[in-house]
């Protein structure tokens, strides 16, 4: 049985990068729309936070944009939601969270499990998001084989964040993320 974690478990504060340069190898991007990650006053606390600026159209492959962190694995194990602080920026982008989870033997086979959260046009307030593991669902469309039936926290290989079109939405948008963690909800 998983020990419950007290404290949150980090996933990423943003604070470490020395610069632009560094946070865009971390959180690359894979696919999709043109995207500009680039280091922002925090959202809470001292440090950094991630500005995650894109532009969305209907040219094919573009109406989202993507950005991901892999990592070695985040053991999560205890922990039953995913917790950050957000900006959603005004264009009323939806932004999908996911989490990338290893086969028995740690290999990547493009376990995704995610969460679609949408935002009205104009808003804009700061807010801290709270994401139960419960609430993930599996992307079986970009798997190399059979997923897991259930999302399993300490095999988390990478996350990924999309900004999304939404509603309709398309052209230019910026998210503000900071303090992604495991937590205990």
């Amino acid at each position: 049985m998983a020990t419950k974690h007290t404290a949150p478990v980090p996933i990423e504060g943003f604070d470490t990068y020395p610069s632009n340069v560094e946070l865009a190898l971390a959180w690359y991007s894979p696919h999709g729309a043109p995207v500009a990650q680039t280091l922002a006053e925090p959202l809470v606390g001292q440090g950094r936070s991630m500005r995650f600026a894109f532009n969305t159209s209907n040219l094919a492959g573009k109406h989202y944009a993507a950005i991901c962190r892999a990592h070695v694995k985040w053991d999560l194990s205890g922990c039953d939601a995913v917790r950050f602080m957000f900006t959603p920026g005004k264009a009323g982008h939806h932004l999908t969270l996911e989490m990338n989870i290893a086969d028995a033997e740690g290999k990547n086979i493009h376990d995704l499990w995610g969460k679609t959260l949408e935002f009205a046009p104009g808003d804009d307030a700061p807010r801290e998001v709270t994401i139960p593991f419960a609430d993930l669902a599996p992307n079986t469309k970009l798997a190399d084989a059979p997923g897991s039936p259930v999302f399993k926290p300490a095999d988390v290989i990478e996350v990924a964040l999309y900004a999304g079109s939404g509603k309709g939405v398309l052209g230019h948008g910026v998210f503000v993320i900071d303090e992604i963690a495991g937590v205990v909800k």
